[in-house]
């Protein structure tokens, strides 16, 4: 039936109605406050990300790859919204961290195999 209805909706329409489901479970997964294995990233993102994260002119900005591996390896992770959750930008954090900025990683950058849990399967994919 939903997807009777996601045809008839608009590009924009089906967006926002994607966004907003991403929202509710991020946040269904926030009050929670569980804390998740970590599976390992994505390939398809590790070299992106490393590039990135090891850049000598990022540094103090972003936490380096290996240290933000070791910690989500030793912690796990928990997801977050950000600062603006409106946006539909889910997050994963090491258990113990707040700094999106420097610790932050986009939540569809996770490896999907090994994840138990639909609803963060679910975040995962969409």
């Amino acid at each position: 039936m939903s997807e009777k209805i996601n045809q008839a909706l608009s590009p924009e329409q089906q967006e926002l109605e994607r966004r907003r489901e991403k929202i509710k479970l991020a946040q269904e997964l926030i009050d929670s406050n569980e804390t998740f294995a970590f599976p390992g990233f994505d390939p398809g993102y590790v070299d992106e990300m490393r590039i990135e994260r090891d850049d000598p002119d990022l540094a103090g900005f972003l936490t380096p790859m290996h240290d933000l591996l070791t910690k989500l390896q030793n912690e796990g992770f928990k997801v977050s919204l950000g600062d603006n959750p409106e946006s539909g930008n889910v997050f994963v954090l090491p258990k113990s961290s707040t700094d999106i900025v420097m610790d932050g990683v986009l939540i569809r950058c996770l490896a999907s195999e090994g994840v138990n849990d639909e609803r963060l399967l679910k975040l995962i994919s969409i």
